[in-house]
């Protein structure tokens, strides 16, 4: 497994139940506060593991 995917495996992991849940919400402010959350922890994680610069181009680095 590449270090990206070890990385999304990882936050995979520990996203917090209440994201999980607010995932499966039907109000859309609360899903969007939930994909807002996951996509800052995909972020973060991305950023901490992937020295290679494609992944660095991608974030904007």
């Amino acid at each position: 497994m590449t270090g990206t995917a070890t990385a999304f495996c990882s936050i995979l992991e520990r996203i917090p139940q209440w994201v999980r849940d607010d995932f499966a919400r039907k109000d859309p402010a609360t899903r969007q506060r939930a994909e807002e959350t996951f996509a800052a922890m995909l972020v973060i994680a991305l950023e901490q593991s992937a020295p290679d610069p494609m992944t660095k181009a991608m974030l904007g680095k």
